[in-house]
């Protein structure tokens, strides 16, 4: 389950499990060796094992793109899409399904970890979704700024590339518990994909990244006749369960604490950081599972009443660039053997660099319109925002962008335009740039700018 606020973070969390257990031996994870591929697990979009009860539940896979240059639509793209090819492209990389990339084995190890639970499990939920399953089902306020194209990838009004792994939520809760029917058991979910949102360009953001999204729900059966004590049982088996995940990976003795957050469809919430490396670093977002949503998704019987549950989301990205030493984001996306064999079983997992190819920086300043409006100028132009420079730097250069920074900004005292400075830094994780293709990757983009937003070039 993803959370959402105003922070903009990789986890994703900060944007927008007892009776049956069986006896299982499970390897632990050392600080000297951080995460070995444990036990491969095979891809599905359906679970291994999955419910009877909600059988008719349809979960649906990925859909197949085969275009590589991404210029192809999406099935169920319509006219106004605001997708890009460099987006489309990237839904069929399959990260997660890559043998011995650093994402896979971090995800598989996770998985591996709850296996002992039996939790269900799913790593190739089709990315594109409801925009009432992103947004409306998991009490998302009308007026958040996730909503806006300008923030999140639209296919067509009612559709979206998922902003979260949590938009599935709804559907895995339908098949895999029914209050009407109680299993006498805990019922717990991990689903995981990549998830799609504009956003910075600098060595932690990108547009595509992978989460991790948790459910667990228990049976009114299994928990205190009292509500305060039943909730304070869900957030102990939620502490207990998240310190455990967190000291396997980052080591036993990693000193852990819990910080109180706020997230619209858990209460209470809690964000987990970790000390790791002379540093506490927050690593995921979690929460026990807010009634109004359960009652909103499933009806009335669904409430605190039938069962009681708690969720935690993490970002794929976040931990393994901590747990492998990964500079830069961008490297997860490379196809160099010089990264990717670095990676596996009996390897160090450490990434050591093979490369420091000089940066090529660039400022591109202009003149904003002093207009809030959303709409259209008069000239056709559409306003400009600055995810529309970071998106257009993407769209024009692909990897080789490596940082867009605003350096300067001002504001005109007569005319109340707004004037912004960026400084655009290329930058090749592979070969030395040429001031040749640099200079006209810039040239593009000033192009592209000026001629489609609202915007004068100085």
């Amino acid at each position: 389950m993803l959370m959402m606020s105003s922070r903009r973070l990789v986890s994703g969390w900060g944007r927008t499990g007892r009776g049956g257990m069986r006896e299982t031996t499970t390897s632990s994870v050392g600080p000297s060796s951080l995460l070995p591929l444990l036990l491969p697990l095979r891809s599905f979009a359906q679970s291994e094992t999955p419910s009877a009860v909600g059988a008719k539940t349809e979960i649906k896979a990925r859909r197949k793109y085969t275009d590589p240059t991404g210029k192809s639509p999406l099935e169920g793209e319509e006219e106004g899409s605001n997708l890009t090819a460099g987006i489309r492209a990237k839904t069929s990389a399959g990260l997660l399904h890559r043998p011995n990339h650093p994402l896979a084995m971090l995800k598989d190890s996770i998985f591996q970890h709850f296996a002992p639970r039996q939790f269900h499990t799913y790593d190739d939920l089709d990315p594109v979704v409801k925009v009432s399953e992103n947004f409306d089902d998991l009490l998302t306020p009308p007026d958040h700024p996730s909503r806006r194209p300008d923030e999140s990838y639209f296919l067509s009004p009612s559709s979206l590339l998922r902003c979260h792994m949590t938009a599935h939520q709804r559907l895995l809760l339908d098949r895999h518990y029914d209050p009407r029917r109680p299993p006498g058991r805990e019922v717990g979910v991990l689903s995981a994909g990549d998830v799609y949102r504009r956003d910075t360009v600098d060595a932690t953001h990108y547009p595509v990244f992978h989460q991790l999204d948790a459910l667990c729900l228990f049976d009114r059966s299994l928990l205190p006749d009292d509500p305060a004590a039943a909730l304070l049982f869900v957030e102990n088996d939620l502490k207990t369960t998240l310190e455990g995940l967190a000291r396997k990976v980052f080591g036993e003795n990693a000193p852990i604490r819990w910080i109180d957050a706020y997230f619209p469809f858990t209460h209470p919430s809690w964000e987990m950081e970790v000390f790791f490396n002379g540093q506490w670093l927050e690593v995921l977002g979690s929460g026990c599972v807010h009634t109004k949503l359960l009652e909103r998704v499933n009806g009335p019987e669904y409430g605190e009443k039938k069962t009681q549950g708690w969720a935690f989301g993490l970002g794929l990205e976040r931990w393994a660039m901590v747990l492998y030493d990964i500079p830069d984001i961008r490297l997860f996306w490379t196809d160099n053997p010089k990264f990717l064999d670095q990676f596996g079983p009996n390897k160090p997992n450490r990434f050591s660099p093979y490369s420091k190819f000089p940066p090529c920086p660039k400022d591109l300043a202009f003149w904003t319109s002093s207009s809030s409006s959303s709409s259209p100028s008069s000239s056709g132009r559409l306003p400009f925002t600055d995810n529309t420079l970071f998106e257009l730097a993407r769209e024009t250069a692909g990897d080789l962008v490596e940082n867009v920074e605003c350096i300067d900004e001002f504001v005109h005292p007569k005319t109340g335009r707004t004037s912004k400075c960026f400084r655009i830094t290329y930058r090749s994780m592979d070969r030395s740039l040429t001031n040749e293709e640099v200079n006209s990757l810039q040239t593009r983009l000033r192009d592209s700018l000026s001629s489609s937003y609202d915007v004068e070039l100085r």
